[in-house]
């Protein structure tokens, strides 16, 4: 097959359906029966968000030059699958905890833009003067290091989206405006920065962080995102860290742990496990 999976634009594989392997397993589809169930639940809800990025790219001819945000928007989207709305509650679970301490949120390893949005949508309705800076490479892994070996076998460029074409940072904005969140909010408020974590996280301006939410993957990635910005949490901030204990995504990057507890070893904080997504996050105490 030749077409590109209607998610991320890559080749799709297996499942009779325009979505690639990794994609397919990301909602949730595993065999037939569960690509039946997909459509079954998700057709709907599908159909209307075309609908609707349809009619918004009629209102915005410059959104019509980059159309490949409409398939990334529709995906990312807390309402498409049961995974993405528990992640959207998560976020939210955390937002609440600190909805009382000043400060940034901040978010290391923005990826294909799924919990920036969550975060952004839950902060322009509930906590609409929280800033909120997202950094990532958005050229895929630095190289990684013996530390990374996992089950999945992780290569310099990995998850790089400039393959398909795009900028990836004016289709993550596109798509959060889709979603209704204001350019005016957006220029105000968000703040994406593209490069390699040893080089932006440095010019980070900020000195309050409320929540620091590290999906990095890598070992060094994890490092120097918590040497640079860790100082910077609050006292009573939350500190989430996606690869951990117990998890799909800890046996895949092994270095995350061993990197967060080299760091977090002789700091005052709690750890805690969200007990409905298992996600664990930390919270300083000093």
């Amino acid at each position: 097959m030749t077409e590109q999976c209607c998610s991320c634009l890559s080749k799709p594989v297996d499942f009779d359906v325009y979505l690639c392997e990794k994609c397919a397993r990301d909602f949730g589809i595993f065999n037939k029966e569960s690509l039946r169930q997909f459509y079954q639940v998700s057709f709907p809800v599908i159909r209307t968000a075309i609908s609707v990025y349809s009619g918004f790219l009629k209102k915005n001819s410059s959104a019509r030059e980059t159309d490949g945000g409409g398939p990334l928007a529709v995906a990312i989207s807390p309402t498409i699958t049961f995974q993405n709305a528990r992640r959207f509650l998560y976020l939210d679970r955390l937002l609440r905890l600190v909805q009382d301490i000043q400060g940034d949120v901040v978010e290391c390893g923005v990826g294909a833009g799924l919990s920036m949005l969550h975060i952004a949508t839950i902060c322009t309705d509930q906590y609409p003067h929280r800033n909120l800076w997202g950094f990532d490479s958005f050229e895929g892994f630095p190289q990684p290091q013996e530390y990374d070996r996992g089950s999945r076998e992780s290569q310099k460029g990995d998850w790089s989206k400039s393959e398909h074409g795009h900028s990836v940072l004016k289709l993550l904005l596109d798509c959060y405006a889709m979603y209704g969140i204001t350019p005016e909010w957006i220029q105000s408020h968000l703040t994406l920065v593209k490069g390699f974590f040893d080089k932006t996280l440095k010019d980070y301006p900020g000195d309050k962080i409320v929540l620091l939410h590290l999906d990095c993957d890598l070992y060094e990635s994890y490092k120097t995102s918590l040497t640079e910005l860790y100082p910077k949490v609050s006292v009573g901030g939350i500190i989430a860290v996606d690869e951990y204990l117990g998890t799909k995504e800890q046996e895949h990057y092994p270095g995350a742990k061993i990197a967060i507890e080299e760091y977090i070893a002789d700091k005052q904080v709690k750890l805690y496990r969200d007990k409905y997504l298992g996600k664990y996050f930390f919270l300083k105490l000093a």
